[in-house]
């Protein structure tokens, strides 16, 4: 398909401002489907196709294919999923329609690992490092996605990471920042791929996460974090990772949680 080019309030030139916040959902963590979903925000569209046979890679490269093609086609997409790998297809999606994002990455982990300095093995420890270019990058090459440069990466609130993977984190320029203590001047520049991991609110705040980790933000430190990114005019796209175990307990009680961090993204509605 041509390129278009999306626009967003706050760019010079930009001829409209997003008008409506489109919510794809995405109900699978990794290659595995989850059922039932528990989305916080209602879906505009749900990409839930039956994956072909082969390794986990080669199957979450089909399932973001889909994933990939509906963020190209919709404004202001908010793409809500069982894990973080999802953003490599949402990030691809930006780049059909022109777009290289600055990335603002909040979670409790780096998920800048690659196959050589991770310690569990654990794909969902990867995306970012991919959409960076580093490790194996072939689902990032089968989707058409352009390394994003780390320097315009800016990551929020982690405090769990592997030793190598914080080493890589230095050497490749990825800056720093707290949940509590972002700026809307510590922001990359141009348009920008906000990603939520929930699991970097403090664990004692959401019951069932997979990774938990102590010692994270609270819900209006998350709301101030998210309205900072929201209130630069820059958003291109959301992800959200709802990486919690799928047991039933406590479930509105979570969504609920997600639903308030996300409201400052109505402002990004218009």
């Amino acid at each position: 398909m041509g390129r278009r080019q999306r626009t967003y309030a706050g760019v010079r030139n930009a001829p409209d401002t997003l008008r409506a916040v489109s919510t794809i959902v995405v109900p699978f963590h990794l290659d595995s489907r989850i059922d039932p979903f528990e989305s916080p925000l209602p879906a505009g569209r749900t990409i839930a196709p039956e994956l072909p046979s082969g390794g986990a890679w080669e199957r979450m490269a089909a399932l973001y294919e889909d994933v990939a093609r509906a963020v190209s086609r919709d404004a202001a997409p908010v793409v809500i999923s069982g894990d973080c790998t999802t953003s490599i297809a949402t990030v691809a999606g930006l780049a059909q329609t022109g777009e290289s994002p600055g990335i603002v990455w909040l979670d409790a982990h780096g998920d800048f690992n690659t196959e050589e300095t991770t310690e569990s093995g654990y794909l969902g420890g990867m995306p970012l490092a991919k959409i960076c270019g580093l490790g194996n990058l072939e689902v990032a090459e089968r989707l058409g996605l352009a390394p994003v440069d780390p320097k315009s990466v800016l990551l929020v609130g982690a405090r769990d990471l592997d030793p190598e993977e914080d080493e890589l984190l230095a050497s490749e320029g990825v800056r720093r920042a707290s949940v509590e203590g972002l700026r809307i001047g510590d922001l990359p520049a141009g348009p920008l791929y906000l990603h939520v991991d929930v699991d970097v609110a403090d664990a004692a705040d959401l019951p069932g996460l997979i990774f938990p980790v102590p010692g994270g933000p609270g819900q209006s430190e998350l709301t101030a974090a998210i309205g900072t990114v929201a209130s630069s005019g820059r958003l291109a796209a959301v992800g959200v990772g709802l990486t919690w175990n799928v047991d039933g307990r406590g479930s509105d009680t979570r969504t609920d949680y997600v639903r308030q961090i996300l409201e400052p993204l109505r402002d990004w509605s218009g």
